[in-house]
């Protein structure tokens, strides 16, 4: 009797699990098969590691094996990637997201005018036309510009416009960094899939960013000049010292003294002072590389430097730096001048930068720089590959360009456990290309992975007069992302109306008439002129 009782209770509790089972929460999706094994492809590990016919086997999210003799799991779906090229997902160090500003550049002196003249300075309170405002609600520096406590993770959300574009140059994860200011705020790294903001932080603060920011079309805020600019810096990495030490001091003898006030803009910079959280340097110019080199020894912090495309003009600055530098490849465009006489508009040194352009990056390399690019400043992303290619044939080396996309810039940003290489336990972020490799514009970037999610190139569009043949695009598998949507296709308008065809009748006919009337008139011509 006992027996049966218990087995009673042991089918019931396995009915009750069975039924709990089927109950599933509102809006429940299942989970997509997490286990892939990507087969056949050239992979390159790292710059100068190279497996030919390899496999990589991903799972969860994750890059579990690599190598020419990887075990396919029984439970993998297996991608046939002969006759492709695979590299550890490429890394953008410098993304401003709806940005419309234009990078620093400090290569002119503000203007001298009546108004720039007039301007007070931090709290000139009473002079005609001046804002009692600091320019910042709340808690905050006295320099309007000073921002350090801003953070670009917090106003972060996914767009498909804004990633999708750089998913389809090969980039799998970026740096997200604030526009304006001074000192504008820390950035943060995220991979850029269409994904719950919060599964896509993969470090909220990557670095302080910094620029010798002057005055923008329009602006009256302080400062206004490159001094200026300066001073204010190094004058609110003092007080931030001095804040911190204040600080320290009254909280260990808080008795009998004043509360020290707070200023969230101070406190945000003691990772920057600790050296806990590197600094961006945004200088404008090729002579700002060296005040900017001068400033962050001064105050002891550990930096980088964004290009301004113009080191050629001073490269010994670039080499006593000791910095990396993260390279923009937007390239000024040749001028367009209708005729030749209206290239003499055309000053030699605007010639001498459209040349020397491309040849920076490989400039900044023979220094002993280390170089991370960046699609930062190009308005049209598809680009980067054809300025790459230039690039590299002005002197980059293609291992050297390879590594600014993966190793140098997962490095920088203190993720090198994570991403820049293709091997065991790092995420599976991969960028996979037809063909002999990325460096040849003219291959299609085929798909790249972000966290194990495939995330494929936009569709070839149909040829002309075969659109009726265009088979409707396959449903999204649940392990794929959204493919991106072709840009620059416009609606078609509507033709002209065709005329029924008696109409086009009625019309030869009239036009019959017309030649015969024009035929009568020649014949009475000269008649008809001489009776007038």
């Amino acid at each position: 009797m006992s027996k049966v009782i218990g087995f009673c209770q042991v089918a019931l509790l396995f009915c009750l699990g069975a039924r709990a089972a089927e109950i599933l929460p509102p809006g429940f999706r299942p989970m997509p098969l997490g286990v892939h094994a990507l087969v056949g492809g050239k992979v390159i590990i790292k710059p100068g590691e190279v497996v030919s016919n390899g496999t990589v086997v991903i799972r969860d999210g994750l890059i579990k094996a690599v190598g020419p003799d990887a075990a396919v799991p029984e439970d993998a779906r297996v991608w046939d990637l002969k006759g492709t090229t695979i590299y550890a997902g490429f890394i953008d160090p410098y993304i401003v997201m709806g940005g419309t500003n234009t990078p620093v550049s400090t290569t002119d002196s503000e203007p001298i005018t009546s108004t720039a003249l007039a301007a007070g300075g931090v709290n000139f309170f009473g002079a005609p036309g001046q804002a009692t405002d600091r320019g910042n609600t709340g808690p905050g520096y006295e320099v309007a510009k000073m921002t350090p406590q801003h953070r670009a993770v917090r106003e972060f959300s996914p767009r498909d416009k804004a990633l999708a574009s750089l998913r389809e140059i090969g980039f799998t994860a970026g740096v997200i960094a604030p526009g304006k200011g001074i000192i504008r705020g820390t950035s943060a790294l995220v991979a850029l899939s269409d994904e719950n903001p919060n599964d896509v932080i993969l470090k909220p603060d990557a670095f302080q960013h910094i620029a010798f920011e002057t005055h923008q079309t329009g602006e009256r805020a302080f400062p206004g000049s490159l001094m200026g600019v300066i001073a204010s810096l190094r004058q609110t990495f003092f007080d931030a010292q001095h804040y911190a030490q204040d600080r320290s001091d009254y909280f260990k003898n808080p008795q009998g003294r004043k509360r020290p006030e707070y200023n969230p803009a101070l406190e945000a910079l003691a990772p920057v002072t600790e050296k806990k959280l590197r600094a961006v340097f945004e200088p404008g110019s090729a002579l700002m590389v060296g005040r900017a080199d001068e400033i962050a020894r001064e105050l002891g912090i550990d930096f980088c430097i964004v290009s301004c495309g113009q080191e050629w003009r001073r490269p010994d600055l670039a080499k006593e730096t000791d910095a990396t530098f993260i390279v923009p490849l937007n390239f000024p465009p040749l001028p367009k001048m209708p005729t030749e006489a209206d290239w003499e508009q055309v000053t030699l040194d605007q010639l001498r930068n459209w040349d020397w352009a491309p040849e920076n990056a490989a400039v900044l390399r023979q220094q002993g720089r280390q170089l991370a690019l960046t699609t930062y400043g190009l308005a049209d992303k598809k680009k980067f590959r054809q300025n790459l290619r230039l690039a590299l044939d002005r002197g980059l080396s293609e291992n050297d360009a390879l590594a600014a996309l993966t190793t140098i810039p997962a490095k920088l940003c203190g993720v090198e456990n994570q991403l820049g290489t293709i091997e065991a336990g790092k995420l599976a972020n991969l960028t996979i290309v037809e063909g002999d490799g990325y460096f040849n514009p003219e291959n299609k970037l085929r798909e790249v992975w972000i966290d194990g999610r495939i995330y494929r190139g936009p569709p070839e569009e149909p040829k002309a007069g075969k659109a009726d043949e265009a088979k409707p695009a396959k449903p999204v598998s649940p392990e794929e992302g959204a493919p991106n949507q072709p840009r620059g296709e416009t609606e078609k308008k509507p033709g002209p109306k065709q005329e029924p065809a008696e109409t086009k009748k009625e019309g030869a006919k009239g036009e019959k008439g017309l030649a015969e009337k024009k035929e009568k008139k020649k014949d009475s011509g000269p008649a008809a002129t001489k009776a007038f």
